[in-house]
């Protein structure tokens, strides 16, 4: 990562300086070097699956740490020398060290992802490497809400690219913060006196400390409020990692008094640190709050090991491990490991379409340290060592546009090979339904069997088209022309913008449907019930009805409910919050669409009888709102992202028909069952997406999911005429 950002000295330093002379922070150290390799392995050997460090993430907050007291010590060395930040020659190191290795990684991922995964995936890909060329990784995966231990959801192979994005919008932050320190203490100086005023002045070190305790304070308080209420966005922000890089710096502030530590002490910090380390990387699993509180641990075992060795290593410390040639080599292309890994294995795994195991992930390592080597090798170190004398720091500063635009050339290229890519697949899908068609015209015996009776209501219709896309898969008949289109595909959704309450505790409550109706429907969930939203909206413009959604995507029943100290976070706040506004509301009708949270990675050990209590805890608070309450089912759920199987070699509807899962089957019964044990009216859904035990991607023409678990808007708002006459919903 960005964190190994030291340049090497010939020898190390490892003296300790003389009194009142500021510790060279940036030297090269051997220990600091090994602790690099710690933090890549962990997370190297996280994300190939190694169960017993499934904490393996806290890698990234050894970087943060590392990256702030290097950054730091460089800016304070050269604030020491001239008195002043030089804007020009940090931005300049940075672009040298960072750009090249990272242009590189993007520009070989993206034609790696076009050239063996298919072209939608290829194009989201190729959005992810523009946002991460700009160093927005960490806004673009917040925005879209990524949840970075999400199994069900294919991971973009430059997601990781996230933490270089914080550490370099802290860096455009924090530089400019110490410079105005350094300004208003020289300049308090100068009024003072004339005496040796064209020395530069020592560095302030006691207001330095004041500004790093506020950053300090105020993103550790940020971190764990919005861990607790937003986690997945926490995990991205900046604000809730800055002041892990902060506690780097205040390393670096303190580093002559951290000289005078006792050896014996420094000894035992850096032991107990690197303790700490490991004990987080195997305690800590994806289901803790992270960063918030939990990344105190990390993050001060960190800084122990790193204070233990400020001028000079203790003899008996943790730099004995850590200062030993394997470490200290894969501290070296630590930088090239971080970034290369994740492309290897995420690309790897969508390229032979499932989960790869624990023996192919660490083969898959290792095919990534062998290219980390070489790239540091034959081009990141040389570029890093050469600094011709012509080449000044203005002109390293182009490096930043260039390496953009380099990135920016390739993406425009490549999309452009996407959409080609599509139409041709359009154009051999509409063939291959030409020669289907030819075959079928072919002379065929008088069919014996009595024709069917039309459907009765429009929900045996939605069931009967259903059913007959079944049979068409069961005879393997090609895919015909989808709707939406498979670029489309994922941006298939209801957009509630303000609407909604996603990462909030409130919403907006929006007039949808006939805003002007004289009857309201409210329709109460998580993004299973948004679902819902276009038939509903499309029933209420057309029956007169008012929708009023109350719908706050990522919760679960679980989080939501707020009864028997079940809940959490923001999800059970804004619940309660919603059920007062409809209580107030009195609605005709109350749609509850319902999300369990089950899926099949955890079918077998869900927690059956806590969602029931959950449920029937959302029921009760709807209580004396309504006389009319509908509990919505879930929608069945997919083995397989429907974009993923639509897509693959030799697609057709036979491939892309499922198996209907032992989990939906039981996840209906039992919302039926709470239905009446609430008395409150149920309706299934299964039937529209479901028959003969088969679940098609596709009815009709058209994609039904947009993922596993989630409703395109084209294949629900064909549901509306379904809905409304199952629920009874019609203008009277």
């Amino acid at each position: 990562m960005a964190a190994s950002t030291a340049a090497r000295p010939a020898r190390p330093a490892t003296a300790r300086p003389a009194p009142g002379q500021r510790p060279p922070a940036t030297s090269f150290r051997r220990d600091i070097q090994g602790l690099r390799a710690i933090a890549v392995l962990l997370v190297v050997l996280d994300h190939a699956g190694i169960v017993e460090l499934h904490g393996g993430y806290v890698g990234v907050d050894v970087f943060f740490v590392l990256s702030g007291f290097l950054i730091t010590g460089l800016l304070l060395q050269d604030a020491g020398r001239t008195g002043r930040v030089s804007f020009q020659t940090f931005y300049a190191r940075r672009a040298w060290r960072i750009l090249p290795a990272a242009t590189l990684v993007l520009v070989v991922t993206g034609a790696a992802t076009y050239l063996l995964l298919n072209y939608v995936r290829a194009a989201a890909v190729l959005r992810d490497i523009v946002w991460a060329a700009f160093f927005g990784a960490n806004i673009r995966f917040a925005q879209v809400g990524t949840d970075y231990f999400a199994a069900d959801t294919p991971a973009s192979p430059v997601q990781h690219f996230w933490s270089l994005a914080v550490e370099e919008q802290f860096y455009l932050v924090w530089p400019v913060l110490l410079a105005a320190v350094l300004f208003a203490t020289h300049r308090r100086r100068r009024v003072r006196g004339s005496r040796h005023r064209d020395r530069p002045a020592p560095v302030p070190v006691r207001a330095v400390l004041a500004v790093l305790v506020v950053v300090i304070g105020a993103s550790l308080a940020w971190s764990v409020l919005s861990t607790e209420s937003s986690p997945a966005s926490a995990y991205f922000s900046t604000f809730a990692r800055g002041w892990e890089l902060g506690v780097g710096a205040l390393l670096a502030t303190l580093a002559l008094v951290i000289t005078r530590i006792p050896t014996a002490v420094r000894v035992i910090l850096s032991w107990a640190g690197l303790a700490g380390i490991l004990v987080a990387a195997v305690v800590y699993d994806p289901t803790t709050p992270f960063p918030g509180w939990a990344a105190l641990l990390p993050v001060l075992a960190t800084a122990a090991v790193v204070a233990s060795g400020i001028g000079g290593a203790p003899r008996f410390g943790a730099g004995l491990l850590l200062g030993t040639r394997p470490f200290t080599y894969v501290g070296d292309i630590s930088y090239s490991l971080y970034l290369w890994h994740f492309p290897v294995l995420v690309i790897a795994a969508a390229y032979v379409g499932r989960g790869l195991t624990l023996r192919e992930n660490l083969l898959l390592v290792g095919l990534a340290i062998v290219l980390s080597a070489a790239s540091y090798r034959w081009f990141e170190d040389p570029l890093r060592r050469a600094r011709p004398q012509w080449l000044t720091p203005r002109d390293r500063l182009l490096l930043w546009p260039a390496s953009i635009s380099v990135v920016l050339v390739f993406t425009s290229l490549a999309t452009s090979a996407v959409w080609t890519d599509a139409q041709a697949a359009q154009a051999s899908a509409y063939n291959s339904r030409v020669a289907a068609a030819g075959t079928a015209l072919e002379p065929t015996p008088e069919p014996t069997q009595t024709v069917a009776a039309a459907p009765a209501t429009p929900s045996e219709a939605a069931a009967a088209a259903v059913a007959a896309s079944v049979e068409q898969a069961a005879a393997d008949a090609p895919l015909p022309a989808l709707n939406p289109d498979l670029l489309s595909l994922a941006d298939d959704v209801y957009y509630l913008g303000g609407c909604s309450a996603y990462q909030v505790t409130t919403n907006r409550i929006c007039r949808l449907g006939d805003p002007d109706g004289d009857r309201t429907m409210v329709v109460f969930g998580s993004s299973k019930a948004q679902n819902w939203m276009p038939a509903l909206d499309a029933i209420g413009a057309r029956a007169g009805i008012t929708l009023i959604p109350f719908i706050k995507e990522a919760c679960t029943d679980d989080e939501m409910a707020a009864a028997d100290g079940i809940g959490a976070g923001d999800c059970s706040v804004w619940a309660d919050w919603a059920a007062e506004q409809i209580q107030d509301l009195h609605p005709e009708v109350i749609v509850f669409a319902g999300n369990s949270g089950v899926n099949l990675a955890n079918l077998d050990d869900f927690r059956w009888t806590r969602w029931d209590t959950s449920v029937a805890a959302i029921l009760a608070s709807f209580s004396g709102a309504s006389d009319r309450i509908v509990s919505l089912a879930d929608v069945p759920i997919l083995p397989t992202q429907p974009g993923e199987c639509l897509l693959a070699r030799d697609a057709t509807l036979g491939t892309c028909t499922f198996d209907v899962q032992r989990g939906n089957l039981n996840l209906e019964r039992r919302s039926e069952k709470q239905a009446l044990d609430a008395e409150v009216q149920f309706q299934p859904t299964s039937q529209w997406f479901c028959a003969s035990g088969k679940c098609p991607v596709v009815v009709g023409s058209t994609i039904a999911y947009r993922d596993q678990v989630h409703v395109t808007a084209t294949y629900s708002t064909q549901l509306a005429d379904a809905l409304e006459s199952s629920l009874g919903l019609a203008a009277p």
